[in-house]
């Protein structure tokens, strides 16, 4: 339903109740907490509009309150250079609000980017921008969002600016905007812990006699004494619900609270529940409607039961998977409720300097205020895409480093062209051979399920992930199908997988390779593992393992250690037994724990069709197999072995599944034969596993052949 803006007659209306608010909070105990410094108050953390921070989720909560400085429900009505809540304190009754908006002017682009160096600076800029005077000016700490958000409505009734200072003294950039603006009249939000006494009087200073304060003791009470001061100068049936922990979700409807002067309640720190004093105060003011943005983690399930118990009849609640969405569906529903599109903010979601006095600006332009960063752009994708044709501009609140250029190019593509399936950010259009956003997400339920809507996280995952797990990330290539048609690149690239991808994107394209449409392999696959000879005369095993794993990139074992044939030996035992063990083993064994999964089982004596089942199986598992030969003084030796009676463990590096051939890495190579070559071409997988795997000759009744195969 919309809730109808009430004019300025609601103002007048409502003097007295001004007086009782002032009132009825001017009490000794909380004036002695008046004085004490707050951690707030002390900090020196900077506040820069285009620094960014990853968001994960607008449902997140800390499990302690957080003091927004507010120390006191009212300033002391004994000290001289402060005014609290009184209808008479400025002499002339009621505040009324007297400011000339500057009209949106759209560029050719249609969006206006205001900004500044720091945050200050770019609140500098929004209040140029959007006010040309102001009788009254609201003003909160830069430190913390709490205030300033729950003013939002606050400056709505005054229809002025939001400005920010620093806790400790008046910020340059608001002491210029109050003398630009000729104002006359302010209310701090927040105690003198969230901006100090001394600001109060700089304030006076420079020509704006009349500065007032509202605060509580804290930020939810702060809150809700705006709201009292805010419904006693303007009634309404509606409120908004947000927790205080976190800023993201009430960011994105506080132009909505601007335009309509609808309050903001903030939830209880931790537990998430409204607290007793806001009820109170809601039941008093005969609320009817409420509504509550974010997800239950934020705002929890039992606010709904709170609100209806004092006669809220219509509770609804705005949310999605991150603040993100939330933004996305909180800018659809405040369409629906009163809003427009006349000129609406785009704003960093991962800080909130910017948005805060961006908010205002939407505000009283009555448009829509949507939150964006790098990773997560679907306001833009979905909302600014599908509403296009009734935006003729908008703003972009902050610089380059808050919305990057990234970003802006995004939106203003949706704007005029809308977005499309094929669309590709910065970021992704280098990859569009091989990746198209929204093919790999529908594709890969897992992938969607994990990143949702975050584009930057998504294009992540393919790049470090999914090309090693060979997942297909367009339509027009498949790693699969690129790998089986050529041998060139099979022999230049083993089974490293995302130089394909590479080698498509850079080169096969421009050479007129096809990425798709081969499902059969005919010819020589490598492993290319890189050869490494044994340090010693037992060795093998280790140093087998050791090229095998440096191929497929297990370059530290799973209990941290980095890959040497050193370290391997610990794991397969090697020392201990003077070998590494066929019949107990031990390869399988060292394998298997270093890569921290169940990754190869050992076959004796194997026959040649497992023997090359396991063979062709360890390209696709991007592991290759290992033989342990057995080789008998008199009989048969390769590779330049000398005339003895001994197992030895190689790598089968390479395998033609058309004539059978098959590549070793032979470990012995230079080091126990130095006329052996390190990597040797047999003519038969059939006649090398039935010579040298298949028939034990030690007779001692152990195991001593066979191969070890990926699983």
């Amino acid at each position: 339903m919309n809730y109808a803006r009430k004019s300025t007659a609601c103002l007048l209306a409502c003097v007295m109740a001004l007086a009782a608010v002032s009132v009825a909070h001017a009490e000794a105990t909380d004036s002695a907490v008046l004085d004490e410094p707050s951690a707030l108050e002390s900090a020196e953390h900077g506040v820069a509009a285009d620094t960014q921070e990853e968001l994960e989720s607008t449902d997140t909560q800390s499990s302690e309150p957080v003091d927004d400085g507010a120390s006191a429900v009212e300033e002391s009505p004994s000290t001289e250079d402060e005014s609290y809540v009184d209808a008479e304190s400025a002499g002339d009754g009621l505040p009324q609000p007297s400011s000339s908006v500057l009209a949106f002017d759209a560029k050719a682009s249609g969006w206006n980017r205001l900004w500044g160096a720091i945050g200050l600076d770019t609140m500098e800029a929004i209040s140029r921008r959007g006010w040309n005077s102001s009788e009254w000016v609201v003003i909160a700490t830069d430190r913390e969002h709490y205030d300033a958000l729950a003013a939002n409505p606050l400056a709505g009734v005054l229809r002025c600016p939001v400005l920010l200072t620093n806790p400790n003294s008046l910020s340059d950039q608001t002491r210029r905007e109050i003398q630009r603006l000729g104002a006359k009249r302010a209310y701090i939000c927040g105690g003198p812990n969230a901006v100090s006494r001394n600001v109060d009087g700089q304030i006076r200073a420079i020509g704006c006699g009349d500065v007032r304060r509202v605060y509580g003791a804290h930020q939810q009470e702060t809150a809700m004494e705006i709201a009292k001061l805010v419904l006693s100068m303007q009634s309404n049936k509606t409120c908004i619900i947000a927790t205080s922990t976190t800023y993201h979700d009430a960011l994105s409807i506080a132009p909505y609270a601007y335009s309509f002067g609808v309050p903001i309640i903030t939830c209880t720190n931790g537990g998430n529940v409204i607290p007793e004093f806001s009820k109170s105060l809601l039941a008093a003011s005969g609320m009817s409607n409420a509504v509550i943005v974010g997800g239950e983690r934020a705002v929890s399930s039992s606010a709904v039961g709170q609100l209806k118990s004092i006669g809220i009849s219509t509770v609804e609640r705005l949310s999605g998977a991150t603040a993100f969405e939330t933004s996305n569906e909180i800018a659809k529903w405040e369409l629906s409720h009163g809003m427009e599109l006349k000129a609406p903010g785009v704003a960093i979601g991962d800080t909130y300097h910017d948005a805060l006095a961006g908010a205002a600006l939407c505000g009283v332009n009555n448009s829509v205020l949507v939150v964006v960063n790098d990773g997560n752009r679907i306001t833009l994708t979905d909302f600014i895409s599908s509403h296009r044709q009734d935006i003729s501009g908008g703003y972009v609140f902050g610089g380059p480093a808050a919305i990057s250029d990234s970003v802006y190019r995004t939106l203003e593509h949706c704007w005029a062209n809308g977005y499309s399936a094929d669309y590709a950010t910065d970021e992704e259009a280098p990859y569009r051979a091989i990746y198209n956003y929204e093919f790999y997400r529908s594709k890969y339920p897992d992938v969607a399920a994990a990143f949702g809507n975050n584009r930057a996280a998504t294009l992540n995952h393919f790049l470090n992930t999914g090309r090693r797990e060979r997942r297909q990330g367009c339509a027009g290539f498949d790693v699969r199908s690129y790998y089986n048609q050529y041998e060139d690149l099979r022999r230049s690239y083993g089974v490293n997988w995302p130089s394909y991808y590479e080698h498509y994107r850079l080169h096969g394209q421009s050479e007129g390779r096809a990425g798709t449409g081969c499902t059969s392999l005919n010819g020589w696959q490598f492993h290319n593992v890189p050869w490494q000879g044994q340090p010693n005369g037992y060795y093998c095993g280790p140093t087998s393992g050791t090229m095998i794993l440096a191929s497929a990139g297990a370059s530290w074992s799973a209990s941290g250690s980095p890959l040497n044939v050193w370290n391997l030996a610990k794991h397969m035992r090697t020392d201990n037994y003077g070998f590494t063990s066929f019949h107990d083993r031990m390869f399988q064994a060292g394998m298997n724990s270093w890569l921290g999964r169940n990754a190869y089982t050992t076959i004796h004596a194997p026959s040649y069709d497992q023997a090359r089942d396991a063979v062709l199986r360890s390209y696709d598992r991007g592991l290759a197999a290992a033989v342990d030969a057995q080789e008998r003084r008199g009989g048969p030796h390769f590779n330049g072995h000398n005339n003895g009676t001994f197992s030895h463990i190689m790598v089968v590096d390479g395998y033609n599944n058309t004539n059978d051939r098959v590549v070793f890495a032979d470990p012995g190579a230079r080091v126990l034969w130095a006329g052996a070559q390190e990597k040797f071409e047999y003519p038969s997988l059939n006649a090398f596993i039935t010579t040298y795997c298949q028939n034990e000759i030690m007779g001692d009744g152990r195991q001593h052949i066979g191969m070890f195969a990926p699983l």
